[in-house]
């Protein structure tokens, strides 16, 4: 489904599915979004060039009065002909590459609050307004550090509280995350934002995701967080709206104070220098403390498992076959308090030909 169709399926602005770019597609991190609302006079087609000249003036007088200070939500309501009308004109958010290119330029480079001029569209005349999105990043889970277990809400909550709804759902998806996390990368670190709709009957649609780990063991034990728990309870029956669009963040053993004098080291420097196939010395103390055991962890954003190496013994073994990129990450997380730990980056290299 493209991104919102269900809500707007008529919307003028979206791009047709043979230039739409796949939601799913994105894995960077982006503050790239916004919240829009529109007022839309249609034109008839075939067209008739009275009734675009009614239909521009109609859209003229309407940008006159938020002008001159009325309210646009109200004019939505009166003015529009597109379905949002009834929500006075309010189409939820938008990412890059989800607008023709054109209203793209226009509306990222508008403030919130910000009103644009009439725009000439094949199915008659527009107006946008760049709204608030209604960012609720209070709704957080477990106590963590800024940003961890919070979910933002990405549309207007036409001031109903969702507070009680969201905590269920983070209780939720909380116990199927945690499920599906396999027991090799439960001490990997890394941030996951996903992306969702909850439409009125609970159930969920464009879900992507927005910012992986680079690590596919702890995307998809978030992903699956998710999607192993839908359908999800109906939205509040006094909220209007069609959807709510959400942005869920899961940490991975986010970083926290360790208790006082306690601290890793690696004897190894800050980077290695290993031949794919050999091996290298990585050994790891404990200070501050009698319980010395640390446990290992090897993670790269082009391997996995085994295919990242592992450690045995004191050393680092490498893989047989260059990862790429050819880059890991070896960690020791002290076993008595998780978090105290240090890392060694380890670059791969081809062995020499014969």
């Amino acid at each position: 489904m493209s991104a919102l169709t269900w809500f707007v399926p008529l919307l003028i602005l979206l791009l047709h599915s043979s230039t739409t770019q796949a939601a799913a597609g994105s894995t960077a991190p982006t503050v790239d979004s916004l919240c829009l609302s529109e007022i839309l006079i249609n034109t008839p087609q075939p067209y008739d060039a009275g009734e675009i000249g009614a239909a521009q003036r109609k859209a003229d007088s309407a940008r006159e009065a938020i002008q001159q200070g009325a309210n646009f939500e109200d004019i939505a309501k009166k003015y529009s002909d597109g379905p949002s009308a009834v929500y006075g004109g309010a189409l939820g958010v938008f990412k890059r590459g989800q607008l023709a290119k054109s209203i793209e330029d226009k509306v990222f480079a508008m403030k919130v609050g910000e009103v644009s001029d009439v725009i000439r569209t094949k199915q008659g005349f527009t107006i946008l307004k760049v709204t608030e999105c209604g960012l609720m990043s209070g709704v957080r889970g477990a106590s963590g550090p800024p940003g961890c277990g919070q979910i933002d809400v990405l549309t207007e909550t036409q001031g109903v509280d969702f507070g009680p709804y969201l905590r269920l759902m983070l209780s939720r998806v909380r116990e199927n995350w945690y499920h599906l996390i396999p027991d090799s990368a439960k001490l990997k670190k890394g941030k996951v934002a996903i992306e969702f709709a909850i439409t009125k009957d609970g159930k969920v649609a464009d879900m992507r995701l927005v910012a992986g780990s680079g690590d596919r063991d702890l995307d998809r034990a978030a992903w699956g967080g998710i999607s192993t728990s839908t359908p999800f309870p109906s939205l509040p029956s006094d909220f209007a709206g069609p959807y709510i669009a959400l942005r869920w963040h899961f940490c991975y053993n986010p970083d926290t104070k360790a208790k006082p004098g306690i601290a890793v080291s690696i004897s190894a420097p800050g980077d290695l220098e290993v031949r794919v196939g050999a091996s290298e010395v990585v050994t790891a103390t404990v200070t501050g403390t009698k319980e010395n055991a640390v446990e290992w962890s090897v993670t790269g954003s082009g391997c996995s498992g085994s295919a990242c190496g592992k450690m045995a013994d004191g050393l680092y073994l490498a893989p047989t076959v260059l990862p790429n990129p050819p880059t890991v990450t070896v960690t020791a997380i002290s076993k008595a308090y998780p978090s105290a730990s240090a890392s060694v980056t380890v670059h791969m290299v081809q062995a020499p030909p014969h």
